[in-house]
């Protein structure tokens, strides 16, 4: 019964503590102030534009040599431009991030989906050819 006391408000305030570390604004979670305008205008390129996206939502945790978790995709390397223009080239990146039927959804569950604004980038990006730069 003693254990039981001396553990359950620690059990307690540590939820307490580990609950707060989770965000659950917007903002916070992609990037981007919620209602700001998006900006399109700029020419998309990969280092400019899609990979800080490929890094805001951490894709190449995953998708590159050596990634983790159970669902590591070495043949989807999307570090460099090359991985992604193939990915580009199946329909696989857009359908993916659109959230579209028949498509793994990415990013996958606790990550957020890609704000509207990104995924726009993205396919600015996809429309004028998908250059490596």
């Amino acid at each position: 019964m003693r254990l039981l006391s001396t553990l359950l408000p620690a059990a307690l305030v540590l939820t307490a503590l580990l609950g707060g570390c989770a965000s659950e604004n917007l903002e916070d979670m992609t990037g981007a102030p919620v209602g700001a305008p998006c900006d399109t205008t700029a020419v998309a390129t990969y280092s400019g534009v899609v990979q800080p996206i490929l890094i805001k939502y951490e894709c190449t945790a995953c998708h590159r040599t050596g990634g983790i978790g159970a669902l590591a995709f070495p043949n989807l390397n999307y570090e460099t431009p090359a991985g992604l223009i193939s990915a580009v080239r199946t329909g696989r990146l857009l359908g993916a991030i659109e959230h579209k039927s028949g498509f793994a959804f990415m990013p996958q569950s606790p990550r957020p989906k890609m704000s509207d604004c990104d995924i726009a980038r993205v396919k600015q990006w996809v429309r004028r050819g998908a250059l490596a730069d």
